[in-house]
C-alpha cells in the first residue's frame, strides 16, 4: 500500500480523534484499500458513521445541540488535518439510527423527526463534508426486503438464547441508559425493559445488515462512537460471514466531545463559556467550534 494510505492512516487513528482500541490488522487492511482506492481516483476518502436517532427519553430537549456541534468539530478538525496531506480530504455519511431508537428505546416518533432536522440543519455549515442519511429513509427504500429480514430476525432471536451471551449484559446496562423507566416502581420491572430495548435493538440491527440497507456505502470506512463494538459477536451466528464482515468492522473509534449524564456524545446537554464548551456532570473540554458555527 502507498506512503499516502499510510499516513492517512496514521492520522485516522490520532490518539487525539480516536477512542477504543486500534484497529485489529484485518480492520487494517480493509481501511488501507479503501483510502488507496479514493486516493486513486481523487476524491474525498467516505466515512460510514452510525449515530443515535434522537435525545435520550431521561433529558428535557430533543434537538441537536452544543454537544453534536462538539462532535461535528473534532470530525472536521480530523478532515483539515487529512486535507493537509490529501487535498480532498473526508466525507462523512452520517446514519441516525431514528426510527430504530424510536421502536427499541420507544422515543416518540416527533423527538426523532425535530432531532434529525435541527442536526441537519447543523450540518450544513459545513458545506458538503457531512451527509445526513436518516435510517427511516433507508428502511422505507429497501421496505420489502427489510421487513421480511425483521420478521426472520424476530423468530430467530428470542430472549433466552440470547441472554446467555457474555456480552448481553453490558448492551442491557446501555440500553438502561436510553429507555423511559419514570413509570416503573421496581428494579425488576427498569430490568425487564432493559433486556427488551437491547433484544430489540440486536434484531433491528441484524435486520439492517441481512437487508443489506447500507450497500450502497461499501466503499466507506465504518466507524463508531463506542469504545468497545460488542454487537458483531451478536450476529455472526444469523449471518453470512464471507458477505458481511466488511460491513461490520465498525474499525474506527472516534473521540466525540465529553459526555453528560449518559454514555452516547450526541446526548448531554451543556452551554459555551469562553473558549470552551462545559458540560453538564463533567469538566470543561475545548469547543474547536467551526466559524461558521454559532
Amino acid at each position: 500500500m502507498s506512503s499516502l494510505s499510510e499516513a492517512i492512516y496514521t492520522l485516522l487513528v490520532h490518539r487525539r480523534f480516536r477512542t477504543g482500541p486500534l484497529p485489529v490488522q484485518a480492520a487494517k487492511e480493509q481501511i488501507l484499500l479503501k483510502i488507496h482506492n479514493a486516493s486513486r481516483q481523487n476524491t474525498p476518502i467516505p466515512v460510514f458513521l452510525f449515530w443515535g436517532g434522537a435525545k435520550n427519553p431521561n433529558l428535557p430537549i430533543t434537538h441537536a445541540d452544543l454537544c453534536e456541534q462538539t462532535t461535528l468539530n473534532y470530525l472536521h478538525q480530523l478532515h483539515q488535518q487529512v486535507s493537509k496531506k490529501y487535498a480532498p480530504g473526508l466525507r462523512f455519511f452520517i446514519f441516525p439510527g431514528d426510527v430504530r431508537v424510536h421502536h427499541a428505546n420507544h422515543i416518540p416518533e416527533s423527538s426523532t423527526t425535530h432531532y434529525i432536522e435541527t442536526l441537519h440543519q447543523m450540518c450544513r455549515h459545513y458545506g458538503e463534508l457531512f451527509t445526513l442519511i436518516p435510517v427511516s429513509s433507508l428502511y422505507a427504500q429497501y421496505a420489502q426486503t427489510f421487513q421480511a429480514c425483521l420478521a426472520e430476525a424476530q423468530q430467530r432471536i428470542c430472549r433466552p438464547t440470547i441472554a446467555k451471551h457474555p456480552l448481553f449484559d453490558v448492551l442491557v446496562k446501555n440500553a438502561r441508559k436510553n429507555i423511559f423507566t419514570a413509570d416503573l416502581s421496581t428494579e425488576r420491572e427498569k430490568e425487564e425493559r432493559s433486556q427488551n430495548a437491547a433484544l430489540k435493538y440486536i434484531r433491528y440491527r441484524l435486520a439492517e445488515e441481512r437487508a443489506m440497507l447500507y450497500q450502497d456505502f461499501e466503499t466507506c470506512i465504518r466507524a463508531s462512537f463506542i469504545k468497545l463494538s460488542l454487537f458483531f459477536s451478536f450476529y455472526a451466528p444469523y449471518l453470512d460471514l464471507a458477505i458481511t464482515t466488511p460491513r461490520l468492522d465498525a474499525s474506527l473509534h472516534f473521540y466525540a466531545g465529553r459526555k453528560g449524564n449518559v454514555t452516547q456524545p450526541w446526548q448531554a446537554m451543556g452551554y459555551p463559556q469562553d473558549q470552551k464548551i462545559l458540560f453538564l456532570s463533567q469538566s470543561q473540554t475545548p469547543s474547536y467550534l467551526h466559524p461558521s458555527c454559532p
